[in-house]
């Protein structure tokens, strides 16, 4: 019987009691005054503080409840019933220590205890009850507010609980949770937030954990789990994916490396024909596109990527004119990158049919400006790749299509010319004033690529 049922039972109990209760008393008339005269008696009583008094004494109990289990589960290893006692006793202590999380000052103080260390070794107990209430406590400490209101203590907290090999642990222990039961859902969820969390504070922890653990690819699997079958730990799955990919170049070359662009290709090729159903799986496969863009920029994954049909793939996709066709066409912008047989391929694959249609705006036009800006800038970037890199026949094939009627082609390509001079020349301008003063801050630090973001920018 795990600790929740046990608890179940007991508040069963109770209620049982309850019923017998009301049942002896009948219709007797309650004395509301008195109820009253108790409830501000209550609240006029002091509340208890929280001090290095309490926290020892929280410490100390957690510390013999956990000996106390170890010992019974030694001597009785076939007999649960003779530890179970003890293991509801250490789930409450465990849940006691969850008040620590609203005083971070106190935090060094459980640092230099021996608590935490018994805490992170808790993620290995066999009671994986047990092991949720750990979840809950260092989701409880890294939890957002706590950590924007109090950035320098969680900092250091954090970098301790790296050192203590915490996220290796919670890593680790993703493998063992049933999401069958909407406790152990609930604790994926929670880790998966302490990861987020802590990368925030501490950005190298993002390749640390792609190097010393497997979870990256514990997210490509749960995001693969059930085909297209979707709920919230998938998205925060490629959510955390995302964070991993963008913030690293050693993470995407892991990611090629490890298979995670063919996993990727997989999933999103699911939605060939349809459409996400909600807004947060459309979320989730936006945020597999950028992890496919971000890995893109190296040439490794660029092979890896027109080996295994991606550049086919997103052709499919763009020609398909759903959901998937912008992001598709981003990747694909990405994917030419300096490698001419990429050029190559998706002239191959009768993607010029497909870009200039793009380019002259008589195909997936954009509502907002800001998105057909964007838009053009992915078709004048896969523009420029295959005039570059392409050759003999195959440049002849991109050079001819500009003079197709009437060179209407090269006609749209200056009018680009001429928009984006005029806008590079009323960033110049904004540079010399006020405003651009405001924007940059100091231009001791970094001038030339401060100018260089604001000319992107505009």
């Amino acid at each position: 019987m795990c600790i929740r049922d046990r608890h179940k039972e007991e508040e069963e109990e109770k209620e049982e009691y309850n019923d017998d209760e009301a049942e002896v008393e009948g219709d007797e008339e309650e004395d509301y005054d008195e109820i009253l005269k108790m409830i501000e008696k209550d609240d006029a009583a002091p509340t208890q503080t929280f001090d290095s008094a309490k926290l020892k004494s929280l410490f100390s109990n957690f510390e013999k409840l956990l000996r106390r289990n170890e010992e019974l589960r030694m001597l009785h290893p076939k007999h649960p019933e003779m530890f179970m006692d003890s293991e509801v006793d250490l789930d409450q202590s465990i849940k006691e220590l969850n008040t620590l999380a609203l005083y971070p000052s106190y935090w060094p103080e459980f640092c230099s205890s021996e608590s935490h260390i018994l805490l992170i070794q808790l993620l290995e107990h066999e009671n994986i009850d047990l092991v949720i209430d750990v979840i809950d406590f260092f989701s409880d400490m890294f939890e957002v507010e706590i950590t924007y209101n109090n950035a320098k203590e969680v900092k250091a907290f954090a970098e301790l609980m790296d050192k203590s090999k915490l996220f290796e642990g919670i890593v680790r222990t993703l493998d063992r949770f049933d999401e069958e039961r909407k406790e152990e859902i609930d604790a994926v969820y929670k880790s998966l937030g302490i990861i987020e969390n802590a990368v925030d504070m501490l950005p190298t922890l993002s390749d640390s954990l792609c190097d010393n653990t497997k979870i990256m690819e514990w997210i490509l699997k749960r995001i693969c789990k059930g085909g297209r079958q979707f709920d919230d730990n998938k998205l925060y799955a490629s959510e955390i994916l995302a964070i991993l990919i963008q913030t690293s170049r050693s993470n995407q070359f892991t990611l090629g490396k490890s298979g995670g662009i063919e996993m990727i290709l997989l999933i999103i090729a699911q939605y060939r024909k349809d459409d996400p159903e909600s807004e947060e799986e459309r979320e989730m496969l936006e945020n597999l596109f950028d992890c496919l863009a971000a890995c893109l920029i190296l040439r490794d994954n660029q092979e890896i990527f027109a080996r295994e049909e991606g550049i086919q793939l997103m052709i499919i996709l763009i020609k398909a004119k759903n959901f998937c066709s912008r992001p598709a066409l981003k990747v694909l912008s990405f994917a030419l990158g300096s490698l001419p047989l990429n050029s190559r391929i998706l002239i191959d694959a009768s993607g010029l049919t497909l870009i200039f249609p793009i380019f002259m705006k008589k195909v997936m036009k954009c509502k907002k400006e800001e998105d057909q800006r964007k838009m053009e800038e992915h078709v004048i970037s896969i523009l420029f790749s295959l005039i570059q890199f392409c050759e003999g026949v195959y440049l002849d094939r991109v050079v001819n299509k500009f003079a197709e009627n009437n060179f209407e082609k090269l006609n749209r390509l200056l009018e680009l010319f001429q928009e984006y001079k005029c806008r590079l020349a009323e960033v110049s301008k904004t540079i010399n004033s006020e405003t651009a003063k405001k924007l940059l801050g100091d231009l001791n630090e970094n001038p030339e690529e401060k100018l260089y973001l604001l000319k992107m920018e505009e």
